[in-house]
């Protein structure tokens, strides 16, 4: 009978913590423009985008990966390291 207690005690701490820390989590949406110069976003033709970089976080300035090429350097915003650390 104790043993039951305590899985039952277990198992609803375990449910209840795994749910409220799932509902903790931020959301993080992130933008990529390719061949985007750096002053299209402030001519105001983005309304919604506005809206997200004035209640998110957004970059002043980058340095891209050598060579500027797409789907390497997005591999280096996601894994935080360089061409020559990642490999593409």
């Amino acid at each position: 009978m104790k043993n039951k207690i305590r899985i039952a005690l277990f198992s609803f701490f375990f449910v209840t913590v795994s749910i409220f820390a799932q509902a903790q989590k931020p959301y993080v949406i992130l933008v990529s423009f390719d061949g985007f110069r750096w002053d299209y976003l402030n001519r105001g033709l983005s309304p919604n985008l506005e809206f997200i970089r004035q209640n998110g976080v957004s970059a002043l300035s980058l340095r891209p990966s050598f060579p500027s090429k797409t789907f390497p350097n997005h591999q280096s915003i996601i894994t935080g390291m360089y061409i020559e650390n990642h490999g593409i």
